[in-house]
């Protein structure tokens, strides 16, 4: 919900003060956000970007791009807990969960996607990234995170 000046609110946790039964402009039951637009669905902040384009190299090894996904990934987690960004509130179309969604992670494709959307490598080269990742990732049984991936995968739903 937004108010009338563009900003959203959230319901009020703590008990409202004020002839309107509010404490912020006659919204009963409502509290401004202070965190900006679209930042719940973010996954590239600027700071990520940037570091990307200083670490990125057309011949860097695909250890070496599991390792910048990693510190990708952790700067990611560190960004939205520093900035108090809660993921949207979901319902799992699994099991009918209402609750925050999961975590954005990057994922090396979404980090070899963002090359091209970013426009630190040609799109024909980001797709050859993309096939050459996807043979590496079978060959030596990875999940999308780089990692050795578990046998029967994910059985729980990943909203919580």
């Amino acid at each position: 919900m937004t108010g009338g000046d563009g900003r959203r609110f959230l319901p009020e946790t703590s008990t409202s003060n004020g002839p309107s039964g509010s404490r912020h402009g006659g919204h009963a039951g409502l509290q401004w956000s202070t965190m900006p637009y679209g930042d719940a669905q973010r996954t590239w902040f600027p700071e990520m970007l940037d570091v990307l384009r200083v670490r990125w190299r057309a011949n860097l090894s695909f250890s070496e791009m599991i390792a910048l996904r990693d510190e990708l990934d952790a700067m990611l987690h560190r960004i939205r807990s520093e900035r108090h960004i809660r993921t949207p509130v979901i319902r799992c179309r699994r099991c009918g969960h209402v609750g925050p969604a999961a975590e954005p992670d990057v994922t090396v494709r979404a980090m070899l996607f963002s090359l091209g959307r970013f426009g630190l490598v040609p799109a024909d080269a980001m797709k050859l990234l993309d096939k050459r990742w996807a043979a590496y990732r079978e060959q030596h049984g990875l999940d999308l995170y780089g990692k050795p991936a578990i046998a029967g995968g994910a059985a729980a739903c990943g909203h919580l």
